[in-house]
């Protein structure tokens, strides 16, 4: 992750960026069509988003715009340093994968959530999610909470707790979170 990435939790609580790409040194052809030079910039990753959003697209012509970003967001590879996994607030969705983005199986709406900011031992919050079914087979899924560090007191409930989907099936989903009874940790945040 570049230094000069933009990172963290947006004012609305959901984690950003909602996925990364390389956008350090990235050859491009130079202004005037003159050889080649090399960009790094936010907008030179964007540019890699956009080409990887355009080839699952030609690879995928029936997913709706939404259902591409669910599938950009749900295949990125997530990014290591020193064997452990990178925040999710440094890298999002993680590092952008056309090709396991053209072979998702499911697409979730919204792609990624915001729960909130946790106030107290109490604070608890339900949302809903959308899934479909984007393959050509039946899938059968179930839901839980992966914390994202150790020590994270929190109760995760999906209703229902799993589904099964025919090909083109969407189904919604009520997803939980609670605090479990334990004191958010000082400048917790959206999860």
């Amino acid at each position: 992750i570049a230094s000069f990435s933009s990172g963290g939790v947006a004012f609305d609580g959901r984690v950003k960026p909602d996925l990364v790409a390389p956008g350090v040194g990235l050859a491009t052809a130079a202004a005037g069509g003159q050889g080649y030079a090399t960009v790094t910039g936010s907008s030179a990753a964007a540019a890699v988003v956009a080409g990887a959003a355009a080839l699952v697209a030609e690879a995928r012509p029936t997913l709706t715009a939404r259902e591409l970003k669910s599938a950009l967001v749900g295949s990125g590879g997530r990014l290591l340093r020193a064997g452990l996994a990178l925040p999710v607030t440094a890298q999002g969705g993680g590092l952008v994968d056309p090709i396991h983005a053209a072979t998702a199986e499911i697409a979730v709406q919204p792609a990624t959530l915001a729960f909130g900011r946790a106030e107290d031992a109490d604070w608890s919050t339900t949302t809903t999610i959308t899934v479909r079914n984007v393959s050509s087979r039946p899938l059968t899924m179930s839901f839980g909470l992966v914390p994202e560090a150790s020590g994270t007191e929190l109760a995760f409930s999906a209703d229902p707790a799993g589904l099964t989907l025919e090909p083109g099936e969407a189904k919604d989903v009520a997803v939980g979170v609670s605090a479990n009874g334990a004191e958010p940790p000082a400048g917790a945040g959206g999860l």
